[in-house]
């Protein structure tokens, strides 16, 4: 059902992937994202950042270090919520 929620984001199969992967690792830097995936780090950077972007993961620092984190059950509920918001708007003004 997950997976099906995110293919609805319009993830590649590498996103999907990575965001399951942190979703059973919790909080954690790209290099061991990678290591898990099985992908080369500044690939998994790129997808994490994009996944930023989309509101699906949350991206911290410490020290020196970005940590990438899951969003909340809570959080992708209201990212969903915009998401639909926008597409409602765009096909309104379509049908003007």
């Amino acid at each position: 059902m997950l997976q099906n929620l995110l293919k609805s984001f319009n993830l590649k199969q590498k996103e999907i992937i990575i965001f399951m992967h942190l979703l059973q690792l919790g909080t954690q830097p790209a290099s061991s994202i990678a290591r898990m995936c099985e992908m080369p780090r500044n690939t998994v950077r790129g997808i994490l950042e994009n996944l930023v972007k989309s509101g699906l993961v949350i991206r911290s620092k410490k020290g020196n270090s970005h940590y990438y984190t899951a969003e909340e059950k809570k959080g992708l509920q209201q990212t969903i919520k915009r998401k639909k918001e926008v597409l409602e708007e765009k096909l309104n003004q379509q049908m003007r």
